[in-house]
């Protein structure tokens, strides 16, 4: 049996501290690959910016030209504490919002909200849901499967919704 673990941890020091098991730590580290954080490997993000963006685009059923030289830039400048999985989250919301087949700095949101049109203050919960439902949908061209998976949702809440708020999809 092979194991393969990732951490963002010192698990030395953890073990040192008691809060991990000294046993399990010499069992995984065998062969210890140190992978340094995305904020030090800046010149790598261009490459897996368009990777995300590529994966996004085959389950969103859309075909995107890349990205504009601002978007790349603002995904540069960013220190990334979440790491790889913070950025395919980034790029993946980006895809979903994104106007065009190019991913424009305004479809860069980090740390926040991106101000999505037909949102306002002063909305209800629902309201905001069923806007983004709409909105999701319509980039997955009705698929609702993809549409759950984009928002990170259950298939049957969409169904359901769908069908209570008389979405045409």
């Amino acid at each position: 049996v092979r194991v393969i673990a990732a951490t963002n941890l010192n698990l030395e020091e953890e073990v040192q501290a008691g809060r991990f098991r000294e046993d399990l730590y010499y069992r995984l580290q065998v062969i210890p690959v140190h992978i340094p954080p995305l904020r030090e490997r800046t010149s790598d993000i261009p490459l897996l910016g368009h990777h995300f963006l590529k994966k996004c685009g085959e389950a969103l059923g859309k075909n995107f030209d890349g990205f504009s030289k601002e978007a790349l830039a603002r995904l540069s400048t960013y220190q990334w504490p979440g790491n790889v999985r913070e950025l395919e989250n980034v790029i993946e919301r980006a895809a979903v919002l994104a106007a065009g087949r190019r991913i424009e700095a305004d479809d860069i949101v980090i740390k926040g909200l991106r101000e999505v049109k037909g949102i306002e203050a002063g909305m209800t919960m629902e309201e905001v849901q069923r806007i983004l439902l709409e909105k999701t949908l319509r980039a997955c061209e009705g698929n609702k499967t993809r549409a759950a998976e984009t928002m990170d949702v259950s298939l049957s809440w969409v169904h359901y919704k769908v069908k209570e708020w008389n979405i045409d999809a």
